[in-house]
């Protein structure tokens, strides 16, 4: 199967591959885009009519196996390749309860952790669990909703193996979950007010809501929330494992999960089959550094490679390019374009119930950042901020506005119970400490302004023992 550019067409041999070798800064961003450059191709699956109804039973079960597995799948989709079944398992809270502890709370209550199942072709294949990103994605959601990437996922890896997605403790569908509001009714009304990019402006009312937000995390969610963790989802997999019948882990992790699958080779080095970890971060920066000031350096050369990529595919193929106009050219007009928009919003009006602004956080974090992750969408994304350049930003409107900005609770519970939180885990006090130590941060690493809501809340909460993380956090 021919590659293609990032931005349509045959690879040249300026390809990202041959970018990383000139820069190898870039290396683990671009692994990142590689690997979802891939999933994430429009491969064509055939659809054929309803299938119509069978006897098979309500629940699958199968030998060695404590699972009780039920269909789930898409009937529409006649590829045998992308049978789907779900199922459950229970998890301890607290996995490293002690013996003489008396079991009154963490070990005595559980977590209900949801899989799905993609089934090779044979009934005796291995299982390959897969974490591709977080913390906070729903690995359930990943499989059952894109079956073009299922279909991409399963070339990949090949027809031996059963490929596993999970939603990890406290996330998505697993209950209870780590959410920090009573209700969603409650979530639209005391979630944050949308950021800028202006920290020094937004930093008093962050520093504010921050505080009551830890509050009503601590009171919402109960005493489960200090067990949503990393250490404790590592030893998750091994409940998983057992329930399976399988002795020795196969596992295929990016990004965080690319960190999970780390923290479980670590614990557990005698259950560790074959394991790949793509995209890793920086373990010691994720549970012992206050801002991780490595990730956000390789930002701006994925951004460069984008507007790089545009220039070479011409005007035929992406919407921002013009004749003679160089990639770091077009990077500074468009930055212009965005940094305009911090004193002017642009208007967008689609009817009478959507409707509002882009700013300048809209256009740069929300869209232009967080598509850097997918090339495939490298052209949309081209073609909104040719749009946007041109004086209508409805298509930056509709794709971005209505995002949630990361505010992803159970990502964040992870984060503050992994790492160093509040003043007993060193965050500077008060908050003008606070704010010049992200000052000089953010000065270096321009994307960096999307974390600022997460930093104000990680250095407010008040410890409470890490059950198994790094000692902060709830």
């Amino acid at each position: 199967m021919e590659k293609q550019t990032l931005l349509g067409g045959p690879l040249a041999d300026r390809s990202p591959t041959a970018n990383r070798k000139r820069a190898a800064s870039r290396a683990a961003i671009f692994t990142v885009v590689t690997l979802w450059a891939l999933l994430s191709w429009q491969f064509l699956t055939s659809r054929g009519d309803a299938r119509p109804p069978t006897a098979e039973p309500k629940f699958r079960t199968y030998p060695g196996e404590s699972i009780r597995w039920r269909p789930c799948g898409d009937p529409l989709i006649t590829d045998q390749d992308q049978d789907l079944e779900c199922g459950t398992i229970n998890v301890p809270m607290d996995h490293f309860a002690s013996a003489q502890t008396p079991r009154t709370d963490g070990a005595a209550k559980a977590f209900t952790v949801p899989l799905v199942r993609m089934r090779g072709r044979s009934h005796s294949a291995t299982n390959l669990l897969i974490s591709l990103g977080g913390p906070g994605a729903s690995g359930v959601a990943f499989l059952r909703g894109r079956p073009r990437a299922r279909a991409a996922l399963r070339r990949l890896v090949g027809d031996g193996l059963h490929i596993i997605g999970f939603d990890s403790r406290g996330v998505s569908a697993s209950t209870p979950p780590a959410t920090c509001y009573a209700s969603e009714a409650s979530r639209a009304r005391l979630r944050a007010r949308p950021p800028t990019s202006d920290l020094i402006r937004d930093s008093p009312y962050l520093y504010a809501w921050a505080t009551n937000h830890g509050r009503a995390c601590q009171d919402n969610a109960g005493e489960h929330l200090a067990y949503v963790n990393t250490p404790q989802t590592a030893a998750d997999l091994n409940v998983v494992l057992d329930a399976l019948g399988q002795g020795q882990m196969a596992y295929w992790g990016v990004g965080y999960g690319a960190l999970l699958g780390q923290v479980y080779a670590t614990a557990y080095p005698s259950r560790v089959g074959r394991v790949v970890l793509d995209a890793l971060p920086d373990q010691k920066a994720w549970f012992e550094e206050l801002l991780d000031a490595r990730r956000h350096e390789d930002a701006d050369a994925v951004v460069d490679g984008f507007f790089e990529e545009c220039a070479r595919a011409g005007e035929g193929k992406c919407a921002l390019a013009g004749r003679g106009v160089t990639g770091p050219a077009l990077r500074e007009n468009v930055t212009r374009v965005i940094d305009a928009l911090y004193r002017s919003p642009a208007s967008a009006y689609v009817s009478g119930s959507a409707y509002g602004v882009v700013d300048d956080f809209t256009a740069r974090i929300r869209g232009l950042l967080r598509e850097m992750h997918t090339p495939a969408h490298w052209p949309a994304l081209a073609r909104r901020l040719a749009d946007l350049r041109a004086g209508d930003a409805t298509g930056m409107f509709l794709a971005y506005a209505g995002d949630d900005d990361g505010d992803d609770e159970a990502g964040l519970v992870v984060r503050l119970n992994d790492g160093r939180s509040g003043p007993a885990g060193g965050w500077p006090q008060p908050r003008m400490r606070l704010l010049e130590k992200m000052l000089l941060l953010f000065d270096r690493r321009r994307f960096a302004i999307g974390e600022a809501r997460a930093l104000h809340v990680k250095s407010g909460v008040a410890a409470r023992g890490g059950a198994g993380g790094a000692g902060g956090g709830f």
